[in-house]
């Protein structure tokens, strides 16, 4: 515990990395506005290539698509589907 804050030491591995990313359907992608630079964040459909890179489909009538276009720095945030019930 550190600071009233309870931790879990635990190493992720890049084999762990890849799997969660393989299972994720959903995501949200985050870019820059174009107009003022402040974050933008969507949601996206998610695939991963034969070698595991994450894939998404985009449209050009999509505003993160504009962003990306004048600013190609992004992120992409991925989680693992809840379990059944969850």
């Amino acid at each position: 515990m550190r600071g009233g804050i309870v931790t879990r030491e635990r190493s992720f591995s890049g084999t762990e990395a890849r799997r969660m990313l393989r299972r994720a359907r959903t995501g949200t992608l985050a870019s820059l506005n174009r107009e003022g630079g402040t974050p933008y964040a969507s949601l996206v459909n998610v695939a991963t290539s034969v070698a595991g890179h994450p894939l998404i489909l985009v449209s050009t009538l999509a505003w993160h698509t504009r962003n990306l276009l004048a600013d190609s720095r992004a992120s992409l945030l991925v989680a693992e589907p809840p379990d059944e019930g969850d």
